[in-house]
């Protein structure tokens, strides 16, 4: 096991209770304690272990099977199913700029208890948040898939909906994974909408209780990922802030403690060097990465088995202002980077593995 892989037997414990709510002194936590998924008999771990991977293989597959899928069926006899699918898209193209297309009951299904229990992932609820106005959480670090953010606000396995009565979340992601065919389909029916301006503007001006995820370092900081560090690209990002302003929305740092840690991220001057030039080349990077080890020490693209909690924080009110000014903007930048910064010093303590010594930076993009 590489040394930079936190052992969870160093998380920070607490005593809780079974009942998969927790109230604690200042929060209350909700999904499986730390101790009581260490208790689960070795048939239950076996399942989860099982599960997990058969819910990961799946996920892959909806990034890449469709796009194969739809190659297969414009190539062959069956074009023409292709070619209706891809007029529909055409047709369909401004659904993930305009609130989604989200299913329900899709936030209940069982599969999502699985992923869960897997890790695990917890949820905490530090403030309360009236459903009488919108939302925009701004939710760090990235990692490298974003497990506690999408397991916490996509599903409602750690009832959110009962923590937070009359909220409805829906995460964003980059309209380059909105584009893959057929996936798209399928992350809209789970509540994911575009991360552009248009996208976010129309959630915010939306009723109500509506709240915005937005994972704001991106790509960005999921490069700079690996076990044990807290790199946040937010030094030079304020667009986020800029929005909230302009849709009157109250922004609420999240921290989720331990998503750094479910995947090691190869390093090097030749992997920096290779990572440039395919982004050169393609436009995107790609990231290479490094799961658990299995028979003879093979690593794999499944997780590490590293719990991670999200922490939700208090509200920052910000007043409307459909054209802020740039001081404006800098002003509540700062202090929402104040916001998270003490978010992660408060919490830290009794939620991440190194305790105490835990540290955060905050960083540019490059």
């Amino acid at each position: 096991m590489d040394e930079r892989i936190p052992n969870e037997s160093k998380v920070a414990d607490v005593n809780f209770a079974s009942d998969r709510r927790y109230e604690l002194e200042n929060e209350i936590v909700y999904g499986p304690s730390i101790e009581e998924n260490k208790k689960n008999t070795f048939w239950k771990q076996l399942e989860n272990y099982y599960l997990c991977i058969g819910c990961w293989t799946l996920t892959l597959f909806l990034f890449w099977g469709p796009t194969i899928l739809l190659i297969i069926l414009t190539t062959s006899k069956l074009w023409i199913f292709g070619l209706i699918y891809l007029m529909w898209m055409y047709y369909d193209k401004d659904t993930p700029h305009n609130g989604g297309r989200r299913i329900s009951f899709l936030r209940k299904i069982k599969l999502w208890r699985y992923r869960r229990d897997y890790f695990p992932v917890r949820l905490v609820k530090t403030a309360e948040l009236p459903p009488d106005t919108t939302y925009l959480f701004a939710s760090f670090p990235h990692g490298i898939f974003v497990f506690g953010a999408t397991t916490n606000f996509m599903s409602d396995v750690n009832n959110f909906d009962g923590a937070f009565p009359g909220l409805n979340p829906y995460i964003v992601t980059l309209n380059s994974i909105l584009c893959c065919p057929l996936t798209r389909d399928v992350l809209l029916a789970f509540g994911v909408c575009a991360a552009s301006k248009e996208g976010i503007t129309k959630i915010l001006e939306g009723p109500p209780g509506n709240v915005c995820v937005v994972v704001v370092g991106g790509v960005a900081e999921a490069l700079k990922s690996q076990p044990e560090t807290y790199k946040l690209v937010l030094k030079n990002r304020k667009g986020f802030v800029k929005l909230a302003l302009e849709t009157g929305s109250s922004l609420v740092p999240v921290f989720s403690f331990g998503e750094t840690n479910t995947y090691d991220q190869v390093s090097g001057k030749w992997y920096l060097w290779l990572q440039h030039h395919l982004r050169s080349i393609i436009g995107l990077p790609l990231i290479f990465i490094k799961g658990r080890s299995f028979l003879f020490r093979l690593f794999t693209l499944l997780p590490y088995k590293r719990s991670i909690t999200t922490v939700v924080g208090k509200p920052i009110k910000l007043p409307k202002e459909k054209n802020p000014s740039q001081e404006l903007i800098d002003k509540y930048h700062r202090i929402f980077v104040e916001e998270i910064t003490n978010l992660f010093h408060k919490y830290k303590g009794k939620y991440d593995v190194n305790g105490e010594n835990a540290t955060l930076s905050i960083e540019t993009t490059n």
